[in-house]
């Protein structure tokens, strides 16, 4: 069925001055798009990362962990074959989240150095994780933060 006649008010430019407010009003990323460019910059440790790129790839990091991990968990903690050895899928969830730990992890460094660039801050930041509970919380509030406006002594935003 058509839709009703009428004015498509989706096609209308914003006022002059005013960016639109799709993702291309903050720079944010979709899902996709921040996977696709986390792992095109693997290991670039340079530039700058938006919150959404950073975020987005936390999340697709531990949506592709998650389920193995419980896998690893409930084999390790439940399942015992009778002879004390954890059932045959304990291995394999083990062996995958080994691969996919070792391939997320430069990529992970790489994109957490690149958000806290955006937001002018070193990545040797990251060392305060060494600081138990103080250090982590000091990263996350570095990481949520806003970058800053136009280009700082890392660059500009892409």
């Amino acid at each position: 069925m058509p839709p009703p006649p009428g004015p498509d008010f989706s096609q209308v430019p914003p006022p002059p001055g005013q960016a639109p407010f799709a993702s291309t009003q903050h720079g944010s990323y979709t899902f996709g798009e921040a996977i696709a460019t986390s792992l095109k910059k693997y290991a670039d440790f340079k530039g700058r990362a938006r919150r959404s790129e950073y975020w987005f790839f936390w999340l697709f990091t531990l949506l592709v962990t998650f389920p193995p991990q419980l896998v690893v968990n409930y084999s390790i903690f439940t399942i015992d074959t009778g002879n004390g050895m954890p059932a045959a899928t304990y291995p394999l969830a083990l062996g995958f989240l080994s691969i996919v730990g070792l391939g997320l992890f430069i990529p992970s460094l790489a994109v957490a150095v690149r958000r806290l660039h955006d937001t002018g801050t070193s990545g040797a930041y990251l060392f305060f994780g060494l600081i138990p509970l103080v250090g982590t919380i000091l990263i996350l509030i570095k990481l949520a933060s806003d970058g800053t406006n136009g280009p700082n002594a890392y660059g500009s935003r892409d």
